[in-house]
């Protein structure tokens, strides 16, 4: 009976990890934050960099925007995530405030730019910093202000390789060692065009940038 007994707690105990273990692994994946653990790795989630404006015609403080998307099926919380362009400070990198991106849905992040935020809309008004580069420079989205290559959720570079961040995305397995998208004339955008396979490849030229669409 004593063995029995003993067994029977053994199993128990080992649902209850299961369960535990698969309640975390759910919440993390689908809510909390995006991204989903597998045997002690990181898998970055669905949110995705869609589209940039680096170089819009004319003058470029306030026209500059990042777009974002969220691919996945559940609701995304993005509050606390930090976008880092390169040629910007550091110090004045963009920290989402209280937001969730809802599935199928896309935000625009104005770089430099006053507003009032919305559930399509972010505005950084940072007037402390330079702009995006005309023709190179990356966007790097981490889930954190550590901004290391574990919580790396999302990177692109354009104009040439090695820029600010490339080592930490190929770290992570989201980017290509010296692949980077092409340079594109003022007033134009980058945009993905498939599904993201982290290569230069899904970017084209948008002659026409449409934010949001």
């Amino acid at each position: 009976m004593k063995h029995m007994l003993n067994r029977g707690f053994l199993i128990a105990t080992m649902l209850f990890v299961g369960v535990t273990y698969t309640g975390a692994y759910f919440s993390d994946s689908v809510i909390s934050s995006g991204n989903t653990f597998t045997a002690g790795t990181w898998t970055p989630g669905p949110v995705t960099i869609t589209e940039v404006l680096y170089d819009p015609s004319g003058v470029d403080s306030g026209l500059e925007w990042i777009e974002l998307a969220n691919n996945g099926l559940y609701t995304i919380n993005l509050s606390g995530y930090v976008m880092h362009c390169d040629n910007i400070v550091a110090s004045y990198d963009f920290v989402f405030p209280t937001f969730s991106l809802l599935p199928g849905s896309k935000v625009v992040v104005h770089l430099r730019a006053a507003g009032v935020n919305s559930s399509t809309d972010l505005y950084w008004l940072d007037t402390g910093s330079d702009n995006m580069g005309d023709t190179s420079g990356s966007v790097g989205l981490f889930k954190d202000s550590t901004k290391d290559f574990t919580v790396m959720m999302d990177f692109v570079q354009y104009g040439a390789g090695d820029q600010d961040g490339e080592n930490k995305a190929v770290t992570a397995g989201i980017w290509i060692e010296d692949d980077f998208v092409f340079d594109v004339v003022g007033g134009h955008s980058i945009q993905l065009i498939s599904t993201d396979s982290n290569s230069s490849a899904d970017w084209i030229d948008q002659s026409v940038p449409n934010s949001g669409a």
